[in-house]
C-alpha cells in the first residue's frame, strides 16, 4: 500500500526500523559494564542491513526511488525521529507488546511522530481514498497553528 501511494505522489517511499539492545546482565554487572558487547551489536546491525536489502529488493523499481534508514534504538522512538520530516507515515497495527525492544507500538507513534499516520489493518492490501477521516485536538487559548 506505501509503494502505491508513493507511485501515486511521485514520492520516495522510505522503510524505518528500530531495534533496541536487551540487557541480559544482572544490576551489579550493569555498573561494571553498563555497555552491551560488540557481537550481539554487531548481528544485529547485520540483520538490520539483511533487511535492507530485502526492502530495496521489494520496492525498487526505475521510477519509484526508495531509501532505508534503521537504528539501535526503540522502533516507536527511532522511527517517530526519522519520520519528522515525511509527509505521510503508514504504518500496521500489529503490535507484539511481549518484544518492546523490536516491535513497533502503532499508538505510541501516533502520538509521538507528530506527522500524519496511515494506520493500516493486516488485512487491507489497497488504499482507494474513498473514505478518508481526518482528526485534530485545537489547543484552547489560540489559533492551532501558532499564529
Amino acid at each position: 500500500m506505501a509503494a502505491a501511494l508513493a507511485d501515486r505522489f511521485r514520492a520516495c517511499l522510505i522503510g524505518i526500523s528500530g531495534w533496541a539492545p536487551t540487557s541480559v546482565f544482572l544490576a551489579e554487572e550493569a555498573l561494571q559494564d553498563p555497555i552491551p558487547s560488540t557481537p550481539p551489536l554487531q548481528e544485529m546491525e547485520s540483520i538490520l542491513d539483511i533487511k535492507a536489502q530485502q526492502f530495496e529488493a521489494a520496492f525498487r523499481t526505475d521510477s519509484r526511488p526508495v531509501e532505508w534508514r534503521s537504528g539501535l534504538d526503540f522502533p516507536s522512538d527511532y522511527i517517530a525521529r526519522e519520520a519528522r520530516a515525511a509527509d505521510l507515515l503508514v504504518i500496521g497495527r500489529q503490535f507484539r507488546s511481549e518484544d518492546l525492544f523490536r516491535s513497533l507500538d502503532p499508538g505510541e507513534l501516533i502520538l509521538k511522530a507528530g506527522r500524519p499516520v496511515l494506520l493500516v489493518p493486516n488485512e487491507v492490501t489497497s488504499f482507494s481514498g474513498k473514505r478518508i477521516a481526518i482528526a485534530w485536538k485545537r489547543h484552547s487559548g489560540g489559533p492551532a497553528c501558532g499564529c
